[in-house]
C-alpha cells in the first residue's frame, strides 16, 4: 500500500464524516446527525476523495453507497473511530464484574426500577434486584452494591 501524498491533511473530522454517511446512508441524514449542513458533508467526503485519489461512494437511488475502497476504509476508520471514543470513557467506574446487585423493597422494583434501567450505566450491568420486605437490619446486612428503601403504606421501621 502506497503512502497517500497528503497524509498531513487527513483530520479525524473527515473519518467521523465518512462514518457516519456510510452509516445513515445519505448525507443529509448525516449532516442531521453531526449537526452541520449537507454542503460541509459534501465539502468533507470530496476532500477525502481527493486525499485518497478515488471514488469513495457510489450515488444510487436509495442513497449513498460505499465503493470498494469505501468499504475497506470503512472497516479501518471504524476500528479507529472506536479506538479513540474508548479513551474518552471514564473507567474508574468500570467494575471487573458486569452484575450490579441492588436491594429494594417492593415499592423499589415499581417505582424506581424503570427510571433505573433507562440509565446508561445501569443497561451495562446484569441486575439482581433482592425484594426485601420491611426490615432495615436485613438490608445493612446484606452485601449489595446498591440499596434503595423506601417507605410504604405500612410502617418499614422494624
Amino acid at each position: 500500500m502506497q503512502p497517500i501524498k497528503n497524509a498531513k491533511k487527513i483530520d479525524y473530522n473527515l473519518i467521523k464524516v465518512f462514518d457516519m454517511v456510510i452509516t445513515e446512508g445519505n448525507a443529509t441524514r448525516a449532516a442531521r446527525k453531526l449537526d452541520v449542513t449537507p454542503a460541509a458533508i459534501s465539502q468533507a467526503l470530496l476532500r477525502l476523495q481527493n486525499l485518497y485519489g478515488e471514488e469513495l461512494f457510489i450515488r444510487t437511488r436509495k442513497g449513498l453507497v460505499p465503493s470498494s475502497k469505501g468499504k475497506s476504509l470503512h472497516q479501518v476508520f471504524r476500528q479507529a473511530i472506536e479506538s479513540i471514543e474508548s479513551t474518552l470513557y471514564d473507567k474508574t467506574y468500570v467494575q471487573e464484574s458486569n452484575e450490579l446487585i441492588v436491594l429494594g423493597s417492593d415499592i423499589t422494583e415499581n417505582y424506581y426500577f424503570p427510571a433505573l434501567l433507562d440509565t446508561m450505566l445501569v443497561n451495562r450491568h446484569v441486575i439482581k434486584h433482592y425484594a426485601i420486605k420491611k426490615n432495615r437490619r436485613i438490608f445493612a446486612s446484606v452485601d449489595a452494591d446498591a440499596w434503595i428503601y423506601g417507605r410504604d403504606h405500612g410502617d418499614c421501621g422494624n
